[in-house]
């Protein structure tokens, strides 16, 4: 699990390294965005099905499913607000870094 947590925080160090080298340029290398979501996606791989598993064995037997349905649908909730945050991007006011 934690690689998973490793994975996901080392996709964001590649964000963060994306937009450093392009220096406050509007576009950056298209491979910085192929490497953020191999590495996020890697990551998630080992974090979701050790989850699951670590709710499996400390839920109590009559809830188990209750609450796997429960890690679930954390991750609908949580890309329901990503997506729904993302949908004001196009309305917001670009704000310009210089150097």
């Amino acid at each position: 699990m934690s690689l998973g947590c490793f994975g996901v925080a080392l996709a964001n160090l590649i964000m963060v390294g994306a937009a450093w080298q392009s220096g406050g340029a509007p576009d950056a290398s298209w491979l910085w965005l192929l490497g953020y979501f191999v590495v996020i996606t890697i990551g998630e791989l080992y974090l979701s099905p050790i989850g699951l598993s670590l709710v499996s064995k400390v839920a109590p037997a009559r809830m188990v499913s209750m609450l796997m349905g429960v890690w679930l649908a954390t991750s609908f909730v949580g890309n329901f607000i990503a997506g729904w945050l993302g949908s004001f991007w196009s309305s917001m006011d670009k704000v310009e870094v210089s150097s």
